[in-house]
């Protein structure tokens, strides 16, 4: 058996994945895991790419850590904000992103609002 594995990845970068295996069909399953420290790496390196301009990173970056809030100990996040940022995110695609950039942070965001 093999394993292939894309997507966004760099030396040093580190991803967590949850991986399941079926006891009826013996089928593996990953599953990748967004964190608000995996999303805010992924922007850093894309900002440090040239892939966001300055002004949309900052935003970005202090919008994303106003998202969360403490509930009982754990990290929450507020998905109406998370849906802001969206929002937000989509009206800079192509001007202050670039696509690529989009879509990794697009992928993002829905992880977290999904969790």
């Amino acid at each position: 058996t093999g394993a292939s594995f894309t997507g966004n990845t760099a030396p040093g970068l580190l991803s967590e994945v949850d991986f399941g295996l079926s006891t009826t069909t013996n089928a593996l399953s990953a599953k990748s895991v967004v964190t608000l420290e995996s999303v805010l790496k992924d922007l850093d390196r894309l900002y440090a790419l040239g892939w966001i301009k300055k002004n949309v990173y900052k935003k970005l970056r202090e919008d994303l850590k106003d998202a969360v809030y403490t509930k009982k100990g754990k990290k929450v996040f507020d998905k109406d904000d998370l849906r802001d940022i969206l929002k937000d995110l989509k009206k800079q695609r192509g001007k202050g992103v670039t696509e690529q950039a989009y879509r990794i942070l697009k992928a993002d965001i829905e992880g977290l609002i999904k969790n």
